[in-house]
């Protein structure tokens, strides 16, 4: 899958009413949106659970943005891990209505890239705008269930303090 400029992600069909993003990382030392696909299907998925993939330089560029099928299809994602008992809205809504972004690498290893991160601002922010999500429906995968994801190393002050400027 080529990257994704972000002019092209404005292009999307219109599809669910997307009302969050969530942040997960690949949980590999390298990741592309072809890579993800290729081990979902060998997994006997029908695609990556992610909308987009964002490129750490190993097997795809740095700072990368890579739509995936469920964006180009505007189909609910998948991979929110169960949340804790009694947690409104559930796991499952979040699939369906939250915009997944994945970095690629292990942020429980090592920092995510510079190039990334500031990727990953730019996207969320335009994601925000076109469909009108606040820095509240922001969430990491964490902050959702009891996962270390994106990971220890994710810089959760920076991210959070991009999408304020």
């Amino acid at each position: 899958m080529p990257a994704t400029s972000l002019a092209r992600v404005e292009t999307a069909p219109v599809g669910p009413a997307w009302a969050a993003i969530v942040i997960h990382a690949s949980g590999t030392p390298a990741a592309s949106a072809d890579s993800l696909d290729r081990s979902s299907r060998e997994l006997g998925l029908d695609s990556m659970p992610y909308h987009f993939v964002i490129g750490n330089g190993l097997d795809a560029a740095d700072g990368s943005v890579t739509a995936g099928r469920r964006w180009h299809e505007q189909r609910a994602g998948y991979g929110t891990a169960e949340r804790p008992s009694g947690s409104q809205p559930d796991a499952v809504w979040f699939d369906e209505h939250a915009i997944s972004i994945c970095l690629a690498g292990n942020g429980d290893r090592r920092p995510f890239t510079e190039a990334q991160i500031d990727a990953l601002i730019r996207a969320v922010k335009q994601l925000q705008r076109m469909h009108q999500i606040p820095d509240s429906a922001v969430y990491l995968h964490a902050d959702l269930s009891p996962v270390s994801d994106p990971g220890a190393y994710f810089p959760r002050e920076q991210f959070f303090a991009g999408l304020d400027s």
